[in-house]
């Protein structure tokens, strides 16, 4: 991991490493096309499809737009009981890759804020050139604010 990520996330998980990993190498994979490949490439669409394999791996029911259908969140990993019967959710991820209003940003980030799910997982991009380290700290900064005013959450939460 680089950057800005490794420095935000010495104490992660496999999982988490996992996840950061196979996100930077869809921006890398993004920034190594020609600039007209780059307008057919569908950042959300990408995400979705390989984090979901990664839950799929893990046996976990997965719904998105590009598994089955969404269910309240972009992503969402979970496990029925015999019944059918949701008995836990594991993962949920909010993509943010379009809109990077703070409006926009904080209704997604505010929506994981209130699940129970083991990880809960936001994407974005920073501001203007994504290439500048404090474009993505703006972000981070953002995020912090709004979880440290949120009072129903765990300390343990991720």
């Amino acid at each position: 991991m680089d950057g800005i990520v490794k420095n935000r996330f010495e104490n992660a998980t496999d999982l988490e490493k996992q996840i950061v990993r196979t996100l930077n190498n869809m921006a890398k994979e993004y920034y190594d096309l020609s600039k007209e490949k780059q307008k057919e490439y569908n950042p959300t669409k990408q995400i979705k499809q390989r984090i979901g394999k990664i839950g799929k791996e893990l046996e976990y029911n997965v719904l998105s737009t590009e598994h089955e259908s969404e269910w309240l969140y972009d992503l969402v990993w979970f496990k029925n009981n015999s019944e059918g019967f949701k008995e836990t959710i594991s993962l949920v991820l909010e993509s943010e890759i379009s809109r990077r209003d703070k409006d926009g940003l904080l209704c997604d980030f505010e929506k994981l804020l209130q699940s129970n799910a083991s990880l809960r997982v936001m994407i974005c991009c920073g501001e203007g050139n994504n290439n500048h380290p404090t474009s993505i700290n703006s972000r981070i900064e953002l995020f912090e604010k709004s979880f440290s005013f949120y009072k129903n959450i765990e300390p343990q939460a991720r």
